[in-house]
């Protein structure tokens, strides 16, 4: 007993196997879950030798009252609490790159950066540079009760 396919049933299972992907693939895409972090890349244009920068990140609920502000000195008032550091940076053209990752909560937050550069000889620093406010993304929240019981 042999089986013997014409043109037209091959066509025909191609055709089915293509709609059974592209139904699968858009199924897939469709019902992904959100991403759970935000990731904030921060940038450092023409960092200078004999330099260390001093990274500052403020999370706020809002954006009217910031404890950054540009031109601030950092200690006074003192918002070294807000120094955060990252382990991996990367050198992209004149431009040192690096990433903070937050985890996304149900409600929206923002996140704010300064920038204070600090000579290693003379340990003297310069005024801050500060961002604008940027938003973190949020989760959905689930207000629905749920039961699970065995009846």
């Amino acid at each position: 007993m042999t089986c013997h396919f014409t043109l037209k049933s091959k066509g025909e299972i191609m055709k089915k196997l293509f709609i059974s992907i592209i139904f699968l693939v858009v199924a897939v895409a469709c019902n992904g879950q959100p991403n759970t972090s935000t990731t904030i890349e921060v940038g450092i244009v023409s960092p200078q030798p004999d330099k260390t920068y001093l990274l500052f990140v403020e999370v706020d609920t809002d954006t009217l009252s910031a404890r950054l502000f540009d031109d601030m000195d950092y200690l006074s008032p003192n918002v070294s609490d807000l120094i955060v550091n990252i382990s991996s940076w990367t050198m992209i053209g004149d431009t040192l790159f690096g990433e903070i990752t937050y985890p996304d909560l149900t409600y929206i937050r923002f996140v704010k950066g300064g920038l204070v550069q600090v000579n290693d000889f003379t340990n003297k620093y310069s005024a801050m540079r500060t961002s604008y406010w940027t938003d973190l993304d949020a989760v959905e929240p689930n207000n629905a009760g749920f039961i699970f019981r065995r009846k």
